[in-house]
């Protein structure tokens, strides 16, 4: 990660990792390897992992999708930076339990004009997971946050917990090493605020 000014970068306040092909035979090992020097640093942690991803400028033209599996990511980086997340685990069952994990993010006090969001959940959630409608995760979000636009998939495997970094405060939930980031059946959602606009 020294290379790619990860490891040692002291403005960086968010990666998202997105994992593929995570199935195969030693892809959490893998992952595991990316997310734990990187969870110890005081940074949000987000993503999920997917069952294949297709590079249209791959020049390996022979190789077909799901040979080999990978992480890919993308960095904020700046003082500006603030970000939240909060991890929807296999207990978050209703519109209650839900609106709840918003209001933690909520009280997160990210400013909202130049946010955006991330939701990033498991294909076993949704509709036959709560029962009684459709978009719930969705829906508890925009009710806290309706004018941040909301990214995201369902996916095989998710990677967060609850977590705020803005400027000099930072609140950890999962706080060393040891903390499990990787998760299943559970939503992460993220906030990302880029900075004010002069």
């Amino acid at each position: 990660f020294l290379f790619v000014g990860l490891k040692n970068n002291p403005d960086l306040r968010v990666v998202l990792l997105f994992g593929y092909n995570s199935w195969k035979s030693g892809a959490t090992r893998f992952l595991h390897q990316i997310v734990n020097p990187l969870n110890e640093k005081s940074i949000i942690l987000a993503g999920g992992q997917v069952e294949s991803f297709t590079s249209l400028t791959s020049e390996n033209t022979s190789a077909q999708p799901g040979d080999a599996c990978g992480v890919v990511g993308l960095a904020f980086s700046g003082p500006q930076i603030q970000s939240a997340t909060v991890l929807l685990d296999q207990d978050v069952a209703d519109e209650r339990t839900a609106e709840a994990a918003m209001q933690r993010l909520k009280a997160a006090n990210i400013p909202e004009r130049n946010t955006i969001g991330f939701m990033f959940a498991c294909v076993g959630r949704g509709y036959r997971h709560y029962k009684t409608k459709r978009n719930m995760e969705a829906d508890a979000f925009r009710k806290f946050f309706p004018n941040v636009p909301l990214f995201g998939f369902f996916g095989h495997g998710e990677i967060g917990c609850d977590r705020i970094v803005t400027g000099n405060f930072v609140l950890r939930e999962c706080n060393d090493i040891k903390d499990d980031l990787l998760h299943g059946y559970t939503t992460v959602m993220t906030l990302i605020h880029l900075g004010l606009t002069k």
